[in-house]
């Protein structure tokens, strides 16, 4: 995911549109991962000192549902906005971020910048924490582990907090 910006150095305010269809290097948290090429759309503005990236990042992935434990598949869209600039990044530790767009630097060297990490950065961060199959996902049984949208099972499950214990054989001496 590389754009040539060789003619974007000419003029401040030039602007150039890319696309990529493609796969990206693996680095999603457990559980995550790719089940296609990533779609990058976008365009590259000169703004003088530095190169500003704006567009939108579409990626399915596969994932395993926090409830249940299958494995779906989602898609997963991302807005991208990254501000690039010529040289070389500072030592780490001091990373840089721009005070007219608040977004952090990258840094690349010659006519070719690489988007391929900002993009892979901005896909991760746009990954449910809590991946879900559906929004009404029941999940499963705490006590045997059925999958619950598979029916109701015969356990027994009583939520009282063990602090609350006592209290409970106290109001209810019959059980």
């Amino acid at each position: 995911m590389q754009v040539d910006i060789s003619e974007l150095r000419r003029e401040v305010g030039a602007r150039k549109a890319f696309s990529f269809c493609g796969p990206l290097e693996d680095g999603f948290p457990a559980g995550i991962s790719l089940a296609g090429p990533v779609e990058v759309e976008g365009t590259v503005l000169n703004t003088g000192p530095a190169y500003l990236v704006e567009g939108s990042i579409r990626a399915q992935v596969e994932a395993v549902c926090s409830r249940c434990l299958t494995p779906f598949r989602q898609v997963v869209e991302a807005p991208l906005r990254e501000e690039f600039r010529e040289g070389s990044p500072p030592p780490p530790g001091q990373d840089e971020v721009s005070e007219d767009s608040g977004v952090e630097v990258w840094f690349f060297q010659g006519d070719v910048m690489d988007l391929s990490e900002a993009v892979r950065q901005n896909l991760i961060l746009a990954l449910p924490t809590q991946p879900l199959c559906r929004p009404d996902c029941p999940g499963l049984c705490p006590v045997c582990g059925r999958r619950l949208d598979e029916g109701a099972c015969d356990c027994r499950v009583e939520d009282v907090d063990p602090r609350l214990e006592g209290l409970r054989r106290f109001l209810n001496p019959k059980e």
